[in-house]
């Protein structure tokens, strides 16, 4: 019985990931990423957000996955800082 329930459990989160995947190979060729220039102190931005949390989201209020997987944190209770990268001026 309790091996049978993980089982389930088990088929139900693969399911999920596979649905997961499936979306995001119907964005890929739709979506680019904004070219991004190379600096030590863009660098030091990133690693300094990082660093000052111990959960840190770089998303876009547009992102159907990135919207996903902060409603799974707070769901779970989990705290986490966000950077809306769309929003930056």
């Amino acid at each position: 019985m309790f091996v049978g329930g993980i089982i389930r459990i088990f088929v139900s989160i693969s399911t999920y990931f596979f649905q997961l995947a499936d979306s995001f190979h119907a964005f890929e060729n739709c979506v680019t990423m904004a070219p991004v220039p190379e600096s030590d102190k863009l660098l030091q931005e990133v690693d300094n957000y990082i660093r000052s949390n111990d959960v840190m989201i770089f998303s876009k209020t547009t992102c159907p996955f990135c919207n996903k997987v902060k409603a799974l944190l707070s769901s779970m209770g989990i705290q986490f800082t966000v950077l809306e990268l769309d929003t930056l001026a």
